[in-house]
């Protein structure tokens, strides 16, 4: 979960297993990627909005990123592609 802001720092959180998102309690959007366990993504959700909800409409799910808003769009994220996580200092995504 993203926590507050501005009290703290907004962050990319890669959440394993999670499968749905709530923005309850939150003053910021965000955006959503939901991965199978190989690491694709299966479904993309741009600007989720402070108190919405949010789960993928395919199945298969295992993981959820939550990304600052405009992340999809910026790294050009599609459906299919598969992303994987490396430790700091080798990138990630």
């Amino acid at each position: 979960m993203i926590l507050r802001w501005p009290r703290f720092p907004l962050r990319d959180v890669w959440l394993r297993p999670c499968s749905a998102v709530h923005m309850w309690g939150m003053r910021i959007a965000i955006d959503i990627v939901w991965l199978d366990g190989t690491g694709r993504i299966l479904g993309l959700r741009a600007g989720l909005r402070p108190w919405q909800y949010a789960w993928p409409r395919v199945r298969g799910v295992r993981d959820t990123i939550e990304l600052a808003a405009g992340a999809i769009e910026r790294w050009q994220l599609l459906s299919g592609q598969r992303l994987e996580w490396r430790s700091a200092g080798s990138g990630v995504l």
